[in-house]
């Protein structure tokens, strides 16, 4: 009798060990301008010269988008911290965390026993076949771990046969309170680990013309009422949802699989911000900065030197060291350089919830930036708080992300024939994320989500292609602990380095 001996496969996954905006207790905060001074010249222009007021317009009639194969809505929790899609797996219609910072796809099986899995929708494998592989993903407090499956998918209209991808039997505890049964990982490259991106394997299927996928967070105006917090396109860019060009840059080649940018310029109220010398792309630079575009996290996150410079600029500004709170009443715009145009967030994005009245910083609101001593010095995470502003869409062919404005679209959804885009959408969003200027309620913080390890045990390993690739900036320099906050917020990004 011959015996079979599994070769274990392991992989080290990198991800981003970082904590989300949260108001501090008020002992621990101390003035930015203690460790970084503000730019007086910057604060001297500001006093000088007084904001043009913006008279109201008028305004074209809303054009109306016909449904089309390849549209999906989006859904999300009630704080916009989540964005989710239907997907149906097998026989299963199944709620996934749209992540572009997730190496791959996977769904809660029926076997799972977990609390986790509790009053979740299961992939029940009615129909899947299992391909003899295992997964384990890592996480800083348990893992998530089950057996490879192949089995039909449908997303957008657009169906996928024998598509392979993680069941898992065992999910942390750290996914209590979500509503979501997986996760739709859509990363930079077509394959890691042997799963092959969702994008790619349709195309290779020949169901989508591009590799290609554009989101659209923000709830869309609909011809009958249906309840939305943005849009998911597979296989192509559709004009009328934006508006003239899309700008576009190229992905920075790296071995975590991010979707990993150049960000030229990043300024204040038109000041550009010069910061501490980073490596960005081979040279180094004071001004450009290295982001990651990560719709499975929730703010915008950077090294820790980057938000005390940032934060510098907001006058009385205060820190404990990684989250940042100022003036409520603030008015400065934000704008990324990248691709050659401008992309701004106003305080309605940047700024979080209020400290509440009467305490020692009443009139203080969390900022939405967050610096992190587990980012190496120029990087930055740009998450959803930045994505829903524009139509961002995701190129595998062509290893770039553009942007674009979004247009004042009406969504038509009657036409459709997809059987998703009738379901029920559960939570869904419109407008602003944090109780902007006057909330007087404490927000909760997120628990950070960090898998550590994933290996795949197979019988069967020859012709198992190797999704490495160089990097010209490690992401993550390491995974400093965090301390665990509750209840948790979302933070997932999962992408795996083989």
């Amino acid at each position: 009798m011959y015996i079979l001996e599994l070769l274990v496969l392991s992989a080290v996954a990198h991800s981003f060990s970082v904590s989300v905006p949260s108001l501090p207790d008020a002992k621990d905060l101390y003035p930015v301008d203690s460790v970084e001074k503000p730019p007086q010249d910057f604060f001297a222009r500001i006093r000088s010269h007084t904001k043009q007021t913006v008279l109201a317009s008028s305004q074209t009639a809303q054009t109306t988008l016909a449904w089309q194969q390849g549209m999906s809505f989006i859904d999300s929790d009630s704080s916009n911290e989540a964005y989710t899609v239907n997907v149906t797996v097998g026989d299963d219609t199944l709620p996934l965390l749209i992540d572009t910072g997730s190496a791959y796809l996977w769904v809660y099986g029926a076997n799972c026993t977990d609390s986790s899995c509790d009053d979740k929708k299961l992939y029940q494998m009615s129909s899947g076949r299992e391909s003899g592989s295992l997964f384990t993903l890592s996480y800083s407090s348990g893992s998530a771990s089950g057996s490879v499956v192949s089995d039909s998918l449908q997303l957008a209209g657009v169906a996928a046969d024998d598509f392979s991808f993680g069941v898992a039997s065992h999910v942390p505890d750290l996914f209590k309170g979500y509503s979501f049964a997986g996760v739709l990982g859509l990363p930079a490259t077509n394959a890691t680990d042997g799963m092959t991106n969702l994008v790619t394997f349709l195309q290779n299927q020949g169901s989508l013309d591009k590799g290609v996928f554009a989101l659209c967070l923000g709830a869309y105006s609909t011809a009958n009422g249906d309840s939305n917090a943005g849009l998911l396109v597979l296989g192509k860019d559709i004009a009328e949802l934006y508006d003239e060009t899309i700008s576009y840059a190229p992905v920075v080649e790296n071995s975590n699989n991010y979707w990993q940018i150049v960000v030229d310029s990043i300024s204040v109220d038109g000041y550009g911000v010069s910061f501490d010398k980073a490596a960005v792309d081979g040279d180094e630079s004071s001004t450009k900065r290295l982001a990651v575009v990560d719709s499975g996290t929730t703010s915008i996150v950077t090294a820790s030197a980057d938000a005390t410079k940032l934060h510098s600029f907001f006058n009385d500004s205060v820190t404990d060291g990684s989250n940042f709170a100022v003036p409520c009443n603030t008015s400065y715009e934000l704008a990324f350089e990248i691709g050659g145009q401008k992309w701004t967030l106003g305080p309605e994005d940047y700024l979080g919830s209020a400290y509440p009245s009467g305490s020692q910083y009443s009139g203080y609101c969390v900022s939405n930036i967050v610096g992190s001593p587990s980012l190496d010095n120029g990087t930055w995470i740009l998450g959803s708080l930045f994505l829903k502003n524009y139509y961002v869409t995701f190129d595998l062919d062509g290893a770039k992300v553009g942007l674009a404005n979004r247009t004042a679209v009406q969504i038509d959804a009657s036409a459709s024939q997809s059987p998703l885009s009738s379901l029920p959408h559960s939570q869904t969003t419109a407008g602003a994320s944090s109780a902007y200027y006057n909330s007087s309620t404490t927000p909760s913080s997120h628990r950070t989500l960090t898998p550590s390890t994933l290996s795949i045990a197979s019988s069967s390993v020859s012709g198992r292609a190797s999704a490495n690739s160089s990097s010209s900036s490690s992401v993550v320099s390491g995974w400093a602990g965090k301390r665990q906050l509750s209840p948790p917020l979302l933070l997932l990004s999962l992408l795996c380095l083989l």
